[in-house]
């Protein structure tokens, strides 16, 4: 169920997000050529990156992966995968931002 929940956010969340950064690229190179300036441009890269945003909230609200399980079918995939996720908890944790040390 995790997979099919995350295939099907990325099949709806990918292409928005990539149109919205279409679009404001897009807008900010033709206002450099004409006279409309990139102001009047970006409300289309705002809301259709809103549209994204809201539509990931609701199909997560909505969907709620993993509610309903069974507890027997719960432990066994908890146990079956503690060890994956320690695994990656060991591997350093995710850093974000510049390491200037």
């Amino acid at each position: 169920m995790g997979q099919i929940f995350l295939r099907m956010l990325l099949m709806t969340i990918v292409p928005l997000v990539f149109a919205s950064l279409t679009l404001g690229s897009q807008a900010s190179a033709t206002s450099a050529r004409s006279d409309v300036s990139a102001a009047g441009r970006s409300p289309i890269f705002l809301v259709s990156t809103a549209i994204s945003a809201t539509i990931g909230l609701i199909l997560v609200n909505l969907v709620q992966p993993g509610v309903g399980l069974d507890p027997a079918l719960v432990k066994e995939l908890l146990a079956t995968y503690r060890a994956q996720a320690q695994g990656l908890q060991a591997g350093g944790g995710g850093k974000f931002g510049v390491d200037m040390s």
